[in-house]
Order: C-alpha cells, then structure tokens, then sequence
C-alpha cells in the first residue's frame, strides 16, 4: 500500500476499495451461494458446505468459518486492515516507538478478541494484521535490499523452522495460532520477509539477464 499515494486522498482510497475489494466479494459468493445451495439439496455436503440461510448469513457476515466452500474472507479482512491502517498510520508520521506500540497493541487487541469471537469481514483479524502492514511499511522505507542476510535469509529461515517444530499448528482464517503467537506471528513476518527478499532476487537475477543479452546484442 503505497501511504504517500493516498495521505491526502483518505475517502478515495476509502472508495477505491469498495470497488476492488467489497463488491468483488459480495459478487462472487452471492454467485456461488445458489450453485451451492442447489448442489446441497442433491448431492453429499463436502467441506465447509452450509445450510442455504446460514450460508447466506456467512457470507454477510465475511467469515471463513461460516462461509460456504468458496471462501473470499480475506476480501473484506483486506479492505478493514488497510482502511484502520492509513488512518491510524499516516505517511507524515514517523515510524518511531509510537508506531510500533500503536501496532502491537492492535495486534494483541485482535488476537484477545478471535480467541473469543470471531468478529464479522474478520475485523479481529484486521486489527490483529497491523503489525504485518507496519512491518511492511518499514521495509518499504528502509528497502529489503539493504538487509543482510541475517535478517533477510537466515533469521526468517530459523524462525520459519522453530515455528514448524516447537509451536503448533497456524492458520490465520481460523484463529489458529499455536501454544506460542508471538512466535507464530514472528515467523510469519520472517516467512513473508523471506519470500519477498527470494522474490526480489529472482526478479534482480532475471533483470540483469536481460540487461546482459541486450548487451552482446547490441555490441554484435
């Protein structure tokens, strides 16, 4: 999310969203919703499937729980993270130890509240995210190039590894964060620094390939 695009532009990004994000989803699951309903009436439930009423009130509600088999939650949990994200922490403000209290606050705040209740378009989830998104943001600031590769390699790796091995199982759609959350959440920011730095290696690697050929072509 690109904070400097959007700072003075709150209610289009607001907007904006709704498009990309909310009526895609509303779309989609209320097109699925009688196909499932129909199969149900015929054939064997398989999965997550639900009774027609309930599913249609899943599908109001935006949980991964109480929705049918096709299940686009995270469209809605996109659209409160991001939303609660750029008003809380506007592009002007410094990423000081304000910001990070601020962060670890709601993500402690969203995790209390999915062991109790699972709030509706996943706004525990959400909260619970800010974390992610402020991790993201300081990366963005700082460029993922520049860390070594202690934080960028290594230390998602062995984080990925001791989650895998001393924690139990995580998911984030079911509120599923193990015996340890800070070490599941630990080691979901690593697993996701992790990606982006192989990602951006590859796309690095691919580009200067490129670059290459051009090269020798140009000078034959």
């Amino acid at each position: 999310m690109n904070l400097q695009k959007w700072q003075n532009r709150k209610y289009e990004f607001f907007r904006s969203r709704v498009e990309r994000l909310l009526i895609p989803y509303f779309l989609l699951e209320l097109l699925f919703w009688p196909i499932w309903s129909v199969r149900g009436m015929f054939l064997p439930r398989v999965g997550t499937e639900l009774p027609p009423i309930e599913a249609l009130g899943g599908i109001l509600g935006g949980n991964s729980v109480d929705l049918p088999l096709v299940a686009l939650w995270f469209l809605p949990c996109f659209f409160l993270a991001e939303n609660i994200f750029l008003w809380l922490f506007p592009a002007d403000q410094a990423l000081g130890i304000r910001s990070v209290l601020t962060a670890l606050f709601l993500s402690a705040l969203g995790y209390q509240l999915g062991c109790m209740e699972h709030l509706p378009w996943g706004l525990d989830i959400a909260l619970f995210a800010q974390g992610f998104i402020l991790t993201g943001r300081w990366l963005r600031a700082k460029g993922l190039e520049n860390l070594s590769g202690i934080w960028s390699l290594f230390l998602p790796l062995f984080l990925l590894a001791a989650q895998s091995h001393v924690n139990d199982y995580f998911n984030m759609a079911a509120r599923m964060y193990g015996s340890y959350p800070l070490l599941a959440y630990a080691a979901a920011i690593g697993g996701s620094i992790l990606l982006m730095r192989i990602m951006q290696l590859l796309v690095h690697d691919a580009t200067s390939d490129a670059h290459g050929c051009a090269s020798v072509a140009g000078f034959k």
